[in-house]
């Protein structure tokens, strides 16, 4: 019997991330329009992190935007943020992707420093479902950006009129997704041994 990869596994976490970098450049974009220094932005914003990116974003929102429009702003940063937790254990800590189809699964393994300076070894599984989950999540939360930068323009130009599919305002927040449903194992201390 010759070794068959999970290529449809392998296929969604690609596309996983491909969705995940489109939100972080719907992040950016928001920064460079709520700033109206969109190049300035660009230069800003690719010496950032993530969570600099979010501090940005909800900083100008609170400072530029009025309240109503700020307040879905940051709901929508806020939910960025729960998603990049999702985001970190299937980019990060993946060491192997098991069988294919709707039973699908990967494998987890992840060490980490503890506040006490421990060295913490997580394990788990991550299966098809959670990540399908999370690219369901990842779609509305674009989709959402998407609306709320034709009402941030609006909000910074009266005379902009937003297609006539967008004009509702305000919108329906999203939902912060669920927890992932497989839990790594409980933190435990790795042998500290020499």
């Amino acid at each position: 019997m010759t070794y068959k990869p999970p290529t449809e596994m392998y296929a969604l976490l690609g596309r996983m991330i491909a969705d995940w970098n489109s939100l972080e450049a719907d992040m950016i974009g928001m920064i460079g329009l709520v700033s109206g220094a969109p190049d300035t932005t660009n230069i800003l914003t690719a010496h950032m992190g993530s969570q600099a990116i979010c501090n940005a974003l909800k900083a100008l929102a609170i400072g530029r935007l009025p309240e109503d429009v700020a307040d879905h702003v940051n709901h929508a940063v806020g939910v960025f943020e729960h998603l990049r937790s999702y985001r970190n254990q299937f980019v990060h800590g993946i060491t192997a992707v098991i069988s294919d189809g709707p039973e699908a699964a990967a494998m987890t393994h992840g060490r980490r420093v503890n506040a006490k300076g421990e060295v913490l070894i997580d394990r788990g599984w991550l299966h098809r479902s959670e990540l399908e989950t999370m690219m369901g999540s990842q779609a509305e939360l674009s989709r959402y950006f998407t609306y709320l930068g034709l009402h941030v323009r609006r909000s910074l130009d009266e005379t902009f009129d937003p297609p006539i599919m967008f004009r509702h305002w305000p919108p329906e927040k999203i939902a912060i997704p669920p927890a992932l449903s497989s839990r790594w194992e409980p933190d435990r201390p790795a042998d500290q041994g020499s």
